[in-house]
């Protein structure tokens, strides 16, 4: 289960953003690097974060309290960003 939700963000990120390179126009101007490097640091970090929490086999409390800080912590940087 945790396997598939994984690889499912992992795919969706990839082929979102690879598939809109492709298929952008090429008179459409570069594609902004800033948006990339954002998502792909707290990508990795939260990829980080689940790889930690799986590690032992267990997901106890202040595992799970880190994760939800992660995502509020973007979900407020997006709000000001």
């Amino acid at each position: 289960g945790a396997g598939t939700i994984v690889g499912s963000a992992i795919f969706n990120v990839c082929i979102t953003v690879g598939l809109s390179c492709v298929f952008c126009p090429p008179d459409a101007g570069l594609v902004n690097w800033k948006p990339i490097v954002r998502d792909l640091f707290y990508n990795v970090i939260a990829f980080c974060w689940v790889i930690g929490s799986f590690a032992d086999g267990k997901i106890v409390w202040y595992e799970a309290l880190i994760g939800v800080a992660i995502y509020s912590s973007y979900v407020v940087f997006m709000y000001f960003n």
